[in-house]
């Protein structure tokens, strides 16, 4: 902590994802500002220009289900086979383990563009979803962060995506399935996106 203390001294802005960030900031006698994750300050047209502008990934389909699991267990895979009877429908699973060669970027976006629908343990999994405006469930990681998942889809009215694994056995994924009101996140987003660009812009003027 003392190391740390003397290093947050040196930058003249510092913002963070999530409120609990701030205290922790302040603990170390500095000074932060919540804002929303970069990834959030782009839009979905600016995603899609990459994965358009990508040859390896042109002609790849995705199924209508995207299953994006950073830790897959067998209660959450449970959920992925619950939606594919359901829905009827197929599902692409995208994992980062086992060290297997990673698929091309262009992939992994291509998924949350174009399925109907989300499973993810993935904070990003998440805002990718949100930016693609594709229905989601996402399941709660406390070891990867879930005061920034939470403090990103409460103020957009979205918190009841977030699944405690402990309890999917009693989990009704028909409300999962119900459209979401993309024009109030959106208001709620857009509000967000442009108080986070106005302060990089102004931490970068210094």
């Amino acid at each position: 902590r003392k190391k740390v203390t003397t290093l947050v001294k040196k930058f003249d802005a510092i913002s963070v994802r999530e409120d609990s960030a701030i205290k922790l900031v302040e603990q170390l006698k500095g000074k932060a500002t919540m804002c929303l994750d970069p990834t959030l300050l782009l839009t979905k047209d600016d995603y899609s220009r990459l994965i358009d502008d990508s040859q390896v990934e042109r002609d790849t389909e995705t199924s209508p289900i995207f299953s994006y699991l950073l830790d897959p267990t067998e209660s959450k895979e449970s959920i992925v086979e619950g939606l594919k009877a359901n829905l009827k429908a197929d599902a692409t699973n995208l994992r980062p383990r086992n060290g297997k060669q990673l698929p091309p970027m262009e992939k992994w976006l291509k998924g949350f563009r174009d399925s109907d629908i989300v499973v993810t343990d993935s904070f990003h999994g998440i805002a990718l979803s949100i930016i693609n405006k594709r229905q989601f469930i996402a399941f709660g990681n406390k070891t990867r962060g879930l005061a920034r998942m939470t403090d990103l889809l409460e103020p957009l009215g979205l918190g009841g995506r977030i699944l405690n694994e402990e309890n999917l056995s009693e989990v009704d994924l028909s409300k999962f399935l119900a459209p979401i009101d993309w024009k109030k996140v959106d208001k709620v987003l857009d509000k967000k996106r442009q108080e986070s660009a106005d302060w990089l812009l102004a931490a970068l003027e210094k």
